[in-house]
């Protein structure tokens, strides 16, 4: 009687997720509750008496692991797949659940990709929580970078509705991402929390795998530093100063640096709490001896607002958190090349 060895048995696991058919990857998924899983192939061979393989020599012999598992094509399809899964998150296109699948299905396909290609056992731990850990890294910062994007795709639709020309000078927040973001966060934490459970490996220190992470040039693994990343180094145009600092719920605000080619120093805000709207122009100044006039903080600008109309909400921290500046304030300043959490000149 032959018997066959599951590593070499096993289909080289492809990953289909992707835009615009999303319908897809519902083929592919594996583990529709990661609450309570079926055994993958790994925890069914456990069953199997070991002697049962002694005529594979190289069974139980590995390679180890490469520097990142993300490092070859496999890992690059991958890593794409993850993106297009935020994304399709983020749009409206797919659910939690479906994230949570997704989560499972990179994690079982990782490994046994890996171990068909002798790099791993599949049941070593050290080997394991390094796949763990790297997948969430990657969901992670995916799932930040498409909020931002997304964000972004929402603002320039109301560019091109509200104003005429084709100028990319604004800025957009709008806060759903923001708390969107951070719930998926959580949501990655706890499915990392849950593999380690059900693989039997050592708990998995999520801080210390973003602390530890290379993937920060464009800022870190949440939306606010990513933001800044977008409207202040890349657009010079707004500017989070407390990146750790969270916006208030239903919040959005749009930037317009020039609303007439006519007048080219007044811009313009308009901001949404909850289900009221103000907008009000924002009067640059151009002054050699000082930034005065060059740079506002949203919550200066609505006090006329916050005491006519008796709005609390225009109080917020988060107004005076947020700023906008003139064209040539952030090259004039060095502010677009500084990264993080930063207080801007005024004087």
């Amino acid at each position: 009687m032959s018997v066959t060895s599951p590593r070499i048995n096993e289909p080289t696991p492809k990953l289909t997720y992707g835009i615009p058919d999303y319908e897809k990857i519902k083929d592919h998924i594996i583990l529709k509750d990661i609450s309570n899983p079926p055994m993958d192939s790994y925890e069914k061979s456990e069953q199997v008496k070991e002697a049962a393989y002694e005529c594979y020599h190289n069974y139980l012999l590995s390679k180890g692991l490469p520097k990142s598992v993300f490092g070859d094509s496999f890992g690059y399809e991958m890593e794409d797949n993850i993106w297009n899964c935020m994304l399709n998150f983020y749009s409206g296109k797919s659910s939690q659940e479906d994230v949570e699948n997704f989560f499972y299905e990179c994690c079982t396909s990782m490994r046994i990709y890996r171990t068909q290609q002798y790099q791993t056992t599949g049941t070593n731990p050290d080997d394991n929580k390094k796949i763990v850990s790297e997948i969430y890294e990657k969901f992670t910062k995916a799932s930040a970078r498409a909020a931002v994007f997304v964000n972004e795709i929402e603002g320039k639709a109301i560019k091109q509705k509200t104003y005429s020309g084709r100028k990319n000078d604004w800025a957009y927040y709008n806060s759903d991402f923001y708390y969107q973001c951070e719930d998926m966060r959580e949501t990655l934490q706890e499915l990392t929390a849950k593999m380690t459970e059900k693989w039997n490996i050592p708990p998995i220190d999520t801080a210390e795998v973003i602390k530890n992470s290379i993937l920060t040039v464009d800022g870190g693994f949440d939306f606010n530093s990513l933001w800044n990343f977008t409207y202040r180094n890349q657009a010079g145009m707004a500017s989070i100063e407390d990146e750790s600092m969270a916006p208030p719920r239903n919040f959005k605000l749009f930037f317009k640096r020039c609303v007439d080619p006519d007048t080219p120093m007044i811009g313009r805000i308009s901001v949404s709490l909850g289900n009221r709207e103000y907008q009000i122009d924002v009067p640059f100044v151009m002054r050699n001896s000082t930034y005065k006039g060059q740079i506002y903080y949203p919550g200066d600008l609505l006090k006329p607002f916050q005491q006519s109309k008796k709005d609390d909400s225009l109080s917020h921290p988060f107004l005076k958190n947020i700023t906008v500046f003139a064209g040539t304030y952030p090259y004039s300043t060095g502010l677009i090349d500084i990264f993080g959490s930063y207080v801007s000149q005024k004087n």
